[in-house]
């Protein structure tokens, strides 16, 4: 298993896999959690409450032709939901187009489930070139081909002290899939179990 069971984020682009770990670097440039760093967010997919700042990375890492933020959002309060938003300046303006459904639930995943992720610093810990077949074998129900030009999965952080799912959903795992479409920029967002 190329995977260490402790990584908090995996990105497959362009034939390679990218393990993502905390860090103590001050200089770290991804990070987990925290408030999105944003200029502007556009909600234009009828949501009621705010979406959860997942993670922002830097694609300048990723040996990519995206050399922007990417930032990682999604309804963690939307029971089963799907997003849909798009990406501009470079990372700094966020549209949300799709969210499905687009009613929160106040006991999900768990009550009293926080606003805002534990913030972390993150790094390229491993890297490895590699088919989307080796990188998804890593994953439960991965598809059988590539969702998006640059995919990006978190399984539940198991070692970092906070719940993702609540106790259920941690453990069955339930895991986040965010995939980057390079010519038109948006993201789409799905949990996958």
């Amino acid at each position: 298993m190329f995977f260490d069971s402790n990584a908090l984020l995996h990105v497959f682009v362009g034939g390679t896999a990218f393990e993502l770990n905390r860090t103590e670097s001050r200089f770290a440039s991804s990070y987990l959690g925290g408030p999105p760093d944003l200029q502007e967010l556009t909600r234009e997919d009828g949501g009621d409450t705010p979406l959860h700042h997942i993670a922002t990375l830097s694609c300048d890492e990723f040996d990519c032709s995206y050399r922007g933020r990417l930032p990682l959002l999604h309804g963690m309060t939307y029971q089963g939901s799907l997003l849909e938003y798009e990406v501009a300046e470079s990372g700094h303006v966020v549209r949300t187009t799709y969210l499905s459904p687009n009613e929160s639930d106040p006991e999900w995943p768990y009550p009293g489930y926080p606003a805002l992720l534990p913030y972390l610093q993150l790094e390229v810990w491993k890297k490895r070139i590699c088919t989307w077949e080796e990188f998804a074998n890593e994953f439960i129900n991965a598809p059988n081909e590539p969702p998006a030009d640059l995919t990006v999965m978190m399984p539940p952080p198991m070692h970092i002290g906070f719940s993702l799912w609540g106790r259920h959903g941690d453990t069955y795992p339930v895991q986040l899939c965010f995939g980057l479409n390079f010519t038109t920029m948006k993201v789409e967002v799905t949990s996958w179990c």
